[in-house]
């Protein structure tokens, strides 16, 4: 389930980038999907069942790069998300605004939204960029903690 609270310090910041971004439930998903790649990432399975509070647990992350961007993408189902960022290409050295870090969700470039497009896609929609010199990207980034599945009903005692 997702909780959405306008009291939240980034409320209007995630308003207006959510706005910008996405028309339909996409952007809810990709913030699932960077819950669940977050905590892949730290080897712990995602309790679903938990609450997620977008306003205060993901962060938009915009970025502007030139290509070569220096980032290997990874997929899943709804998004493609950050799976390396190569120590000296353009994302790390050469970008301007927030710094990207792996496990960040691709939600736009050039604030055209990338729910449900896969890494080829995404290239391609690179390689069309009308000034490949300049090209906005927008993250999402899950920065709450870390919800592990607890187990239900353990035994008690030892096993013989």
């Amino acid at each position: 389930p997702i909780q959405m609270k306008d009291e939240s310090v980034g409320w209007s910041f995630n308003m207006l980038m959510a706005n910008k971004i996405d028309k339909a439930d996409g952007l809810m998903i990709i913030a699932l999907n960077a819950v669940r790649v977050h905590h892949k990432l730290a080897g712990i399975g995602y309790d679903e069942a938990t609450k997620l509070d977008v306003m205060h647990e993901i962060k938009f992350v915009v970025m502007t790069v030139g290509l070569p961007i220096g980032i290997v993408f990874e997929e899943n189902e709804e998004c493609c998300w950050i799976g390396r960022i190569f120590e000296y290409g353009n994302a790390a050295t050469n970008a301007r605004g927030d710094k990207i870090k792996i496990g960040d969700q691709l939600a736009s470039i050039n604030g055209n939204s990338t729910y449900g497009k896969k890494v080829a896609e995404v290239c391609r929609v690179l390689a069309a960029a009308p000034n490949s010199k300049d090209i906005e990207f927008t993250f999402m980034r899950y920065i709450g903690p870390l919800r592990p599945i607890l187990r239900q009903g353990g035994q008690q005692g030892d096993e013989i």
